[in-house]
């Protein structure tokens, strides 16, 4: 799953290029549809033999990027949330998220932003629902509940602990800076 999670990563177009209409062509698009695919049926296959809450929490990233082709998906298509396509995939995302949700708590964050985005309703035909970027889309920004990213609240209530700038020197102190992987002076150096 961590390959094609890899791959959709690699390969998802970035946003401002939904409005083209050849996009939904593309190799790079096709590639993140098999994986997408490959990863519904790994959940499905896992599901049938194990409990999703044994998993680590980089299985929540896999179900997050799986989510986040099915929503490119949806738009660049112009699907509806009922489409088979759609919704049979989306179902088995929305399954694990929730089975491994008592597991991993942020599981019902990326659940809560896919649930949004499914709010916002379909496309209806003739609009100009391809010129714009769908608002509940950004899992990332979703996740934060922000408009931009750049808040550092989020993980800071999130974990139960506030870390700030002066925080960081202690991890990264001159010591860990300039000492470690220290070559002989035959080979390598990383300072």
């Amino acid at each position: 799953m961590m390959y094609h999670t890899a791959l959709i990563i690699l390969h998802r177009p970035p946003r401002n290029l939904f409005r083209d209409p050849t996009i939904a062509t593309s190799e790079d698009v096709k590639t993140c549809y098999e994986s997408l695919d490959a990863i519904v049926k790994l959940v499905g296959v896992y599901s049938r033999q194990h409990q999703y809450s044994h998993l680590p929490l980089t299985f929540v990233h896999i179900l997050a990027s799986a989510a986040s082709i099915i929503l490119m998906k949806r738009h660049i298509e112009g699907a509806s949330w009922a489409t088979p396509e759609v919704s049979k995939s989306l179902g088995v995302i929305l399954d694990a998220l929730d089975a491994i949700s008592q597991t991993w708590p942020c599981a019902k964050q990326v659940r809560a932003v896919i649930n949004s985005a499914m709010k916002e309703g379909t496309p209806e035909a003739g609009s100009s629902f391809r010129n714009k970027s769908p608002e509940g889309f950004d899992l990332m920004t979703g996740l934060a509940g922000l408009p931009d990213a750049a808040n550092d609240d989020f993980l800071n209530g999130e974990f139960g602990f506030n870390m700030d700038d002066a925080d960081i020197g202690f991890y990264l102190n001159e010591d860990y800076l300039n000492d470690p992987f220290q070559g002989d002076g035959e080979g390598w150096s990383f300072t």
